[in-house]
Formats: structure tokens, sequence, C-alpha cells
């Protein structure tokens, strides 16, 4: 029996609801968002990338907020897939794993940096491709084992590197409602080798690490060229 898609007009309440919510969490919306080429308009429709570079109650002031925006749509998981062509092809795919009661793929990835920097972009782009057309499962991952460690992942002309996801703000939940299901933001921080040994390690070494984070005053703040805390 063929899968009921979304209405337009369903899939733009999400929308409206998840950009008002952001604008709460981490101040006015930008004035333009970073489309993914041949995914965004293939199976990932109306998702982007966007950019928040002032702080709020829950985001400190000075630090920027780099986003997904869209794995929490009405029509996630994705239903088709891009063949590989010249020419975008899409054909059909059979969903991942949906989290019971959370909207699409449950979760939205953010990446704090010091100041504004295009290297989340890339980070977020490796993301959302993994997610969407391999299917990760990234959420269901970090909610199982308190946290992920990940890397190498290359960015582009600027080197490779580690990262550790784990949900937003520390050990707190953060559920937020959508009119398709709750969702939740993970955070991706960047780790260096030696943190990533030990978060890898015997024991619940994600969480011990981002104790150590937080005790060194990075908490989830990335900063590609620091020092290790271990």
């Amino acid at each position: 029996m063929p899968v009921k898609l979304p209405s337009a007009e369903f899939c733009h309440s999400v929308y409206s609801e998840r950009i008002a919510l952001y604008e709460t969490l981490f101040g006015p919306a930008p004035e333009g968002v970073v489309e993914l080429k041949d995914l965004s308009d293939a199976n990932w429709p109306g998702g982007c990338l966007v950019q928040f570079e002032k702080g709020s109650e829950l985001i400190r002031d000075g630090l920027c907020v780099c986003a997904t925006f869209g794995l929490t749509n009405a029509d996630m998981p994705a239903r088709v897939a891009v063949a590989k062509a010249k020419k975008v092809k899409l054909i059909p795919k059979v969903p991942a794993f949906a989290p019971d009661g959370y909207a699409g793929y449950g979760y939205e990835m953010m990446v704090l940096t010091p100041s504004k920097e295009d290297w989340p972009l890339l980070f977020l782009d490796w993301l959302v491709r993994a997610e969407i057309e391999s299917d990760a499962q990234v959420f269901q991952k970090v909610r199982e084992n308190d946290g992920i460690t990940i890397g190498l992942v290359t960015l582009k002309d600027i080197g490779d590197f580690y990262f550790l996801i784990t949900r937003s703000w520390g050990h707190q939940e953060n559920k937020f409602p959508l009119p398709n299901g709750d969702m939740e933001f993970l955070c991706a921080t960047s780790i260096t080798g030696p943190e990533m040994e030990y978060a890898s390690g015997t024991g619940n070494g994600r969480i011990e690490l981002l104790n150590k984070l937080i005790k060194n005053g990075l908490g989830q703040v990335s900063i590609l060229d620091r020092q290790s805390v271990v």
C-alpha cells in the first residue's frame, strides 16, 4: 500500500513552528540559508543549514550557532534516494527507522563556535548526507550510548577531525514539540585525537569527556586548533 505523504499545508506548519522555536532559542532568523547541492530539492525538500550569530538565554552571547533545519520535516525520514547518474533521478527508498513520537529523524544537529566560521557548514553537509543517504541513525545511537564519537571526518581544504556528538546543553533533556512529533537538539563538538581515545575507552568515556570539556570552560563549543583536555 502506498505511503500517504503529508500535505503541503502540514509541512508548512512544521516549518513555521520550527523557525519560531529557533528564533526563541538562538535569536533573529538569519537573512540567508545554505542549501545542499543535489539534495535539498531532491530527497530533502525544504531542508537547509542555518547560522545564528547572536546569543540568547540558552546560548551565551558571542557564540555562533550553525544548525540543520529539516531533519524533523514532516516528510522525513526520506522516502526517495538520488540515483548516481549525470542527471538527478529519484528512486524509491525504504524509510529509515523513525523514533516513536518524534518528528522525522527525531533531531536537528548544531555546532557551536566562538564566532562565525565556514567549516561547521562542511561538517553538517557531511552529517545530513550520512543520515539521509546512508541511514546513519545518529539519534538512536546517541540515545543508546550516551553520545557517540565519529571520525575522521574530512573537512575540505581544512583537514580531518574527530567529533563528539551528545544531547545538547550537556545532560539536559531538550525535547520540543512540533506538529508532527517531538524533536531534540544534538550538538557536535570537535575533539582532539587524545580525547577521541579517551572517549572510546572503557567506562562511560563520552560523558566523562564532556564533563572534562565543561570543567575546562569549553563545554560543547568547537575550536579546531585547541589543546587537548586529557
